[in-house]
């Protein structure tokens, strides 16, 4: 089609095909706009990456909060270990795993590394393989305070987690066999 003349004279030739009229149709069709608000641009396909973007706050704000949460446990683990489970506490773990020890060996679990492994599944601490002192329940209680602020200053690791995992179960599976703290 040809555009009527413009101020300055010239004459303008505006040709439209018909692909280009289908790639208009087709772009207002994957473009709907909201129905929410009426002021907002139509959407796109970059929205996408606003999603995405809501997906890294969550996960932001989530590791920050079992950070958080991890960091209260080993702090109050810390100061509750040498009373409650030390060696001169009102419960010493120390007697609780030699007895829980003791009682899987009857069971015929302990002996091997495979039956070790069954131990551990079945009771998970690290206490199975490292000794249980005063010493090690606050080494253990420092490490989680440690690994958890490093969680809650943005260190965001598979492995790291799995380390709090184990090294909080380590200190309630011993907890819980002593006198259920």
């Amino acid at each position: 089609t040809v555009t009527p003349d413009r101020k300055d004279g010239s004459q303008e030739d505006n040709i439209v095909t018909a692909n280009e009229n289908d790639d208009t149709r087709k772009k207002q069709k994957t473009a709907p706009e909201r129905s929410d608000d009426s002021t907002s641009a139509p959407l796109s396909l970059s929205s996408s990456s606003s999603l995405s973007s809501s997906y890294h706050i969550a996960k932001w704000c989530i590791l920050r909060s079992i950070g958080l949460i991890y960091f209260v446990a080993f702090l109050g683990a810390y100061n509750q270990n040498d009373g409650l489970l030390g060696s001169d506490g009102l419960s010493p773990a120390s007697r609780a795993m030699k007895d829980l020890r003791g009682s899987l060996q009857n069971d015929g679990l302990i002996g091997d590394h495979k039956t070790l492994w069954r131990c551990f599944v079945r009771y998970p601490t690290i206490f199975w393989k490292v000794p249980l002192t005063d010493s090690n329940l606050s080494s253990v209680a420092n490490a989680g305070l440690f690994l958890s602020s490093l969680v809650m200053m943005g260190l965001d690791s598979w492995l790291v987690m799995a380390l709090l995992w184990l090294l909080d179960f380590s200190i309630v599976t011993v907890a819980a066999r002593s006198g259920s703290f």
